[in-house]
């Protein structure tokens, strides 16, 4: 696949997550496992579109789509407290709940239990 506006879109998040990432490991840890999993969905989908059409992966897009929406939960539960009270994880357990069922159905609708790629 050619380079286009794409990938170098997704690779410059990749860039930002990760040194937010790095930022958060000196700033504030509470908010670390948040940008590395939004940095991690970025990597994934950079290597989705760069890979050639015949070889790219379901279970990137898979990846991706988990990994968002874990840093994206995490960072809701972040917001009501941290990862060392009840209420980050009720509120973390819940907001991974809602978004289960998107990763659910995308694996299902990307082939499911019988996927071989």
């Amino acid at each position: 696949m050619a380079l286009g506006k794409r990938p170098y879109f997704h690779l410059f998040n990749f860039a930002l997550f990760s040194g937010c990432t790095l930022w958060t490991v000196l700033v504030d840890v509470r908010l670390t496992p948040g940008f590395a999993a939004l940095a991690f969905g970025q990597g994934v989908l950079v290597i989705w579109w760069l890979r050639p059409a015949a070889q790219a992966s379901r279970r990137l897009i898979l990846a991706f789509l988990g990994a968002s929406y874990f840093g994206l939960a995490y960072f809701v539960g972040v917001i009501v407290g941290a990862p060392s009270t009840t209420r980050f994880w009720v509120i973390f357990i819940v907001t991974a709940a809602i978004f289960a069922p998107i990763v659910f159905l995308a694996w299902r609708n990307l082939g499911g239990p019988n996927e071989r790629t």
